[in-house]
């Protein structure tokens, strides 16, 4: 009994880091995309310089989105192949038991081995979903922190004010 809540947590934490990683990047696209917006209707030329410079926190965190669909997919597939490896350990009604659970053996291993790799693939891509959020941010913190509208801004090589 304990085993099996265990498992239900697991799914649930893994399903909550995945809807996280859309929510983060999906959100921060709009947000970033909304300030964008806002900044094309200024007649101020720098703050135009500006708007064109956070396409690639935008494009940066449209792949985060991207990556998090993708660890959802890959959720999806590992768990088909870990129950599929459940089902091909169930002994055929029709035959005799021990013959079709030593021929089943076998396949549930190769199913279950599937789901262990779409199960990290899917975690490496929440992680890397994750990480492309925070250089996203990052990206976009060093475009605002540095702009002037008396000058036309650039990507920082230092942390602070000019």
């Amino acid at each position: 009994m304990a085993g099996r809540t265990i498992f239900d947590s697991v799914i649930e934490y893994g399903s909550s880091a995945i809807r996280s990683a859309i929510l983060l990047n999906g959100g921060g696209a709009v947000a970033l995309l909304a300030f964008v917006g806002h900044l094309y209707t200024s007649e101020q030329a720098a703050l135009l310089n500006l708007a064109s410079q956070t396409s690639l926190p935008v494009i940066a965190m449209g792949i985060g989105a991207f990556l998090g669909g993708c660890a959802a997919a890959c959720a999806y597939i590992a768990q088909h192949e870990y129950a599929r490896s459940e089902y091909a350990n169930i002994p055929n009604a029709f035959s005799n038991a021990s013959k079709s659970i030593s021929s089943a053996e076998p396949a549930a291993v190769v199913f279950h081995l599937r789901g262990v790799l779409f199960h990290r693939i899917g975690v490496f891509l929440v992680i890397l979903s994750l990480f492309t959020f925070v250089l996203a941010i990052i990206g976009a913190g060093f475009l605002t922190w540095n702009f002037s509208p008396a000058r036309s801004v650039s990507f920082p090589m230092h942390w602070g004010p000019s």
